[in-house]
């Protein structure tokens, strides 16, 4: 739907974790499903950012409403 101003072949990973990802998963690609704890990591590394993330999203979500909606 590229009339919409939509790339419905775009990546929906848009994350500041994403280079994470990619190591991680590459890291299965090398060792194989069956060797997860040589990955694990990777893995773990990738889970610690997507945690810090949602934090600081949820924070700056938080500080736009206080800013617009003045507490009494």
């Amino acid at each position: 739907n590229k009339e919409l101003g939509r790339d419905l072949g775009a990546s929906k990973m848009r994350s500041d974790c994403a280079e994470l990802a990619k190591e991680s998963y590459k890291c299965l690609e090398t060792h194989g499903l069956e060797d997860r704890d040589a990955c694990a990591g990777h893995f773990e590394a990738y889970k610690d950012c997507r945690k810090r993330e949602h934090t600081r999203i949820v924070e700056e979500r938080r500080k736009k409403f206080t800013e617009v909606i003045p507490r009494e």
